[in-house]
């Protein structure tokens, strides 16, 4: 394998893992070795990829992250460190996104749920992953 592909022993944090682009990275990163610690507020989908991954042989804890709650990215990341004793690499990756609207239809409800998912839940996490 390429040793730029090769993430054996490496730790790595998905967000947003139980779907879409999520799902594909965990199963990429698991494949070429890393151990994973996935989040995502859908945690039956979450609990299902974990086991397909650890039934291929990748280590892959899952655990429910709303990103927009400071408290669960704290928590994603302790888990790696007291789970494997480190973590390499973070992918923020929860995401949302309204339906196609006209703007002036736009509420300020919806406005203020991507902005806490979109904005803080990246903040909120690299926050936690840079120390």
């Amino acid at each position: 394998m390429d040793p730029m592909l090769d993430f054996t022993g490496k730790v790595a944090l998905i967000t947003g893992a139980a779907s879409g682009f999520g799902k594909l990275l965990a199963a990429e990163l698991g494949k070429r070795g890393a151990r994973l610690v996935l989040g995502d507020i859908n945690m039956d989908a979450l609990d299902k990829l974990a086991a397909d991954l650890e039934g291929q042989g990748v280590t892959a804890l899952a655990r429910r992250c709303d990103v927009s709650s400071e408290a669960d990215c704290k928590a994603m990341v302790d888990t790696a460190v007291e789970q494997f004793g480190r973590l390499d690499m973070a992918v923020n990756n929860a995401g949302i996104a309204h339906g196609f609207i006209p703007i002036h239809e736009l509420t300020g409800e919806l406005l203020d749920q991507q902005m806490n998912v979109n904005v803080k839940g990246v903040m909120f996490g690299m926050k936690h992953q840079i120390p």
